[in-house]
């Protein structure tokens, strides 16, 4: 809530006349006698500091701990926290089906980071992932062409050890949706999906080998 400053019967902020130094005549002139002299500085200094103090916003604040994990895999708090945005309640959902693990971050009752891991066709572009769920991406791609990614998400190619029975004609690709209105620095976007891709590398769900 944005708090408004004090007005006095001119209509102009009260701060206005706390800087020219209170009670002010038609041409400007300030009157003061011998002892307002001395107290006039100390109460002006007073009434300024509890004016800015009302007409500012509190910062806001994250009371919710930045996990380690997204859905079982594990990510840094220090690359994770970057990307959330201040609140009093953090929770995931995560829900599988037909290959596809989807993982939704939502900090007081509003989703606010998605991440998907999904198996493609063997040799499916990069340009056709993209396209099943971002619009418009204004990306950054690495020389490699293994990823791209901008301020509101990035796709990248995961790299199994022993993919699983069944998916080894396929290729694994792992999405990050960030909510637009957050202004996420892109920087930040780009570590998350790399070290999200890495970690899915390395998890179970990636590696045959690996499962129970």
């Amino acid at each position: 809530m944005t708090h408004k400053c004090p007005e006095r019967s001119d209509g102009s902020p009260l701060s206005s006349a706390v800087t020219h130094g209170g009670d002010m005549n038609g041409a400007g002139a300030t009157r003061s006698t011998g002892s307002r002299r001395l107290r006039t500085p100390l109460a002006l200094m007073a009434l300024m500091a509890l004016t800015l103090a009302g007409c500012s916003d509190p910062e806001p604040k994250r009371a919710y701990t930045t996990p380690d994990e997204l859905c079982g895999i594990a990510i840094p708090p220090t690359v994770l926290e970057p990307v959330l945005p201040p609140g009093d309640k953090m929770s995931s959902n995560k829900d599988t089906l037909n290959g596809l693990t989807n993982c939704e971050v939502i900090v007081d009752k509003v989703v606010v980071l998605t991440t998907i891991t999904e198996w493609y066709e063997k040799g499916t572009s990069m340009a056709r992932v993209l396209a099943s769920h971002m619009a418009d991406l204004e990306d950054k791609a690495s020389k490699d062409g293994r990823y791209v990614y901008s301020d509101e998400g990035g796709v990248a190619k995961i790299n199994c050890r022993t993919p699983p029975e069944g998916l080894r004609n396929e290729d694994p690709f792992a999405t990050i949706l960030v909510r637009k209105d957050l202004g996420v620095d892109e920087e930040a976007v780009h570590k998350l999906l790399l070290a999200y891709t890495d970690a899915v590398g390395k998890s179970p769900d990636c590696n045959s080998s690996d499962r129970s």
